[in-house]
């Protein structure tokens, strides 16, 4: 993996953003888990700006119960580990969840999504 970044990082350039989007777990006994994902993702740091991440989609499994911003525990567990940036996901649809998070070193961005797609005009209520 961490040719493939290389040889993308020296297609882009420096001043171009690579990330990666992760799976922090698959919500399976004995599966994946943060720490390890975040073990993984140690030696590509160099070649990376940022780690999405996200959870489950890996196997057809799904969460106990979802929440507001019910993956941010495990984006915040990477983060931990990690220098790089860290994107975190999941049914964050309000600024003051979204400020909380970042506010409290859980995440250093967070990423919205079907949010906007339910709502075009959603961005402009963030202000």
């Amino acid at each position: 993996m961490k040719d493939v970044l290389t040889v993308i990082r020296g297609e882009v350039g420096k001043k171009y953003p690579i990330t990666v989007r992760v799976s922090a777990t698959d919500y399976v006994k004995g599966g994946l888990f943060p720490k390890d994902i975040a073990r993984m993702l140690q030696p590509l740091e160099s070649e990376l700006d940022a780690v999405h991440v996200s959870t489950g989609g890996l196997v057809p499994v799904q969460p106990n119960h979802i929440y507001p911003a019910y993956q941010v525990p495990q984006a915040a567990i990477i983060k931990q580990h990690l220098r790089v940036p860290v994107i975190a996901v999941g049914l964050i649809d309000n600024r003051s969840l979204a400020d909380h998070i970042i506010q409290d070193q859980l995440a250093d961005m967070i990423a919205i999504g079907r949010p906007l797609i339910e709502d075009p005009d959603f961005a402009a209520q963030l202000l």
